[in-house]
């Protein structure tokens, strides 16, 4: 799969971010086909970078894409790839969508039904996936407007 000009860096850059959930180093290293040591020395280098996450339990340390990292790199993404009509637009299609939300299930963010105390009927509770996209486009939103303001 690799060749053999792929840096270890590299490699293991690649394997980090397929990753749907945090996973230990040896199954990074068998994915990268490097050897442990070399894995764990790219990785504690990535994790410098602020790039990837690592968290520590007792018997092993599992390892993740940087929540912070990701946000960067789609902040630069929407300042290099949109104009600010662009981004206007955007900003309009996502409010539509949470207030229809809104509307829809009578909460004013997904944090009301995260934190809930079951003081409203079950029947406005947004289904788990619902809640799950409207963070999303939440936090979308808020990268939307640091990128307008960032272009202005």
């Amino acid at each position: 799969m690799w060749s053999e000009e792929t840096p270890p860096i590299e490699r293991v850059y690649a394997v980090v971010f397929a990753l749907p959930y945090p996973i230990d180093a040896s199954y990074i290293a068998d994915q990268a086909d490097l050897s442990l040591k070399t894995t764990r020395a790219q990785l504690e280098q990535l994790c410098e970078l602020n790039v990837v996450e690592v968290t520590s339990y007792p018997s092993t340390q599992l390892y993740s894409f940087a929540d912070s990292y990701l946000s960067i790199r789609a902040l630069h993404r929407l300042c290099t790839q949109r104009t600010l009509d662009e981004l206007s637009q955007m900003a309009t299609t996502l409010a539509d969508q949470i207030e229809t939300w809104q509307q829809q299930y009578d909460i004013l963010s997904p944090q009301a039904v995260l934190g809930d105390t079951g003081d409203h009927p079950e029947s406005s509770t947004p289904p788990p996936l619902i809640l799950g996209e409207w963070l999303f486009l939440t936090h979308y939103q808020t990268l939307i407007q640091k990128a307008q303001i960032l272009l202005t």
